[in-house]
């Protein structure tokens, strides 16, 4: 697997800037195999434990929030019902998208050049004119393989 670097400068917003540089460096998991009405005890506990931390009555209703599938409400990751919840969705969907644009970007694009046509030749100055015809518009298309094996041979190793 190759990889590309790029470097690309984004503007934060500052509350943005300021939740990453609270909460630090991430890295992903992966819970246990089970059932789902484990997992689904295991994420009433977290549910619980989130309320108690930030003081959020059980009583009162919360949103979860989370990443989705731009213009759907198909879920991707849920980021939870926290205060901190909603950016840290805002942070998971800007850097999903950021990684998005980067990757159709490094998308090798259909690239072909147009075929310069030389047109009419003229005969002046005699001799084996038929011959030179040939040969310059043949020269002309090599030329133009040539050029065109090259722009797609770059185009794929970006």
């Amino acid at each position: 697997m190759s990889e590309t670097k790029h470097t690309t400068s984004i503007a934060l917003p500052d509350d943005i800037r300021e939740r990453l540089l609270d909460v630090g460096r991430v890295e992903w998991g992966t819970s246990f195999k089970q059932e789902d009405e484990k997992h689904i005890d295991d994420l009433r506990d977290t549910l619980r434990i989130t309320r108690e931390y930030f003081d959020i009555p059980a009583s009162q209703d919360t949103a979860m929030h989370g990443i989705y599938l731009e213009g759907t409400n198909t879920v991707l990751a849920h980021t939870g019902m926290s205060p901190n919840s909603p950016q840290h969705a805002r942070i998971l969907a800007g850097a999903w998208n950021q990684l998005v644009d980067i990757a159709s970007a490094d998308e090798p694009a259909s690239i072909s050049l147009d075929a310069y046509d030389a047109g009419l030749l003229g005969d002046g100055g005699g001799g084996d004119v038929s011959w030179w015809h040939d040969y310059i518009r043949s020269e002309l298309d090599r030329a133009h393989e040539f050029y065109s094996a090259q722009l797609v041979a770059r185009a794929k190793d970006r």
